[in-house]
């Protein structure tokens, strides 16, 4: 596997780290969720995702588990899991009728998140930089797309 993302869990009932990422088998690729303790041991790890390539690029910790954005086959998608790596919910982030999108990081707001990556509306287009904002159930508030002739992509979003 090959880790994206990682944080600090302090708020879990055990400290230690986050870490997201992809874990490939020979005719499918996983989003990974693990936690670490503080000496680096592995406390468990989860397994989930779509039919086809997925990945985590970003997780942070929230007040009761984690959040992790990333890609589902060919769309962006918004991952809660509680506290042991259980399913809470998930979110799909693309505009209905994109070709593909893809989110990069998250950052989390008072109200929810607010997720960057990139988007192609159709198979021949390079694509947009792609902003979305959720509430905390993930649902989607606001969608931006912003972009020029050549390929853009939002790889990094700091609030």
């Amino acid at each position: 596997g090959t880790g994206f993302a990682g944080c600090e869990a302090c708020l879990a009932p055990e400290s230690g780290y986050i870490v997201t990422g992809q874990i490939s088998f020979p005719t499918d690729y996983d989003v990974f969720l693990a936690k670490l303790s503080l000496g680096g041991d592995l406390l468990w790890i989860q397994l989930f995702g779509s039919w086809h390539e997925d990945q985590g690029d970003a997780v942070k910790e929230v007040s009761d588990g984690y959040v992790i954005a990333g890609l589902y086959t060919t769309y962006a998608c918004l991952i809660k899991r509680d506290f042991n790596g259980e399913p809470v919910w998930e979110r799909r982030l693309d505009l209905p009728g994109d070709h593909f999108s893809h989110a990069f990081d998250l950052e989390v707001v008072d109200d929810g998140f607010v997720i960057c990556g990139a988007r192609r509306p159709t198979p021949v287009s390079l694509g947009d930089v792609y902003v979305v904002k959720t509430d905390r159930t993930g649902n989607v508030l606001w969608r931006k797309t912003i972009g020029g002739y050549e390929c853009d992509v939002g790889y990094f979003i700091e609030l």
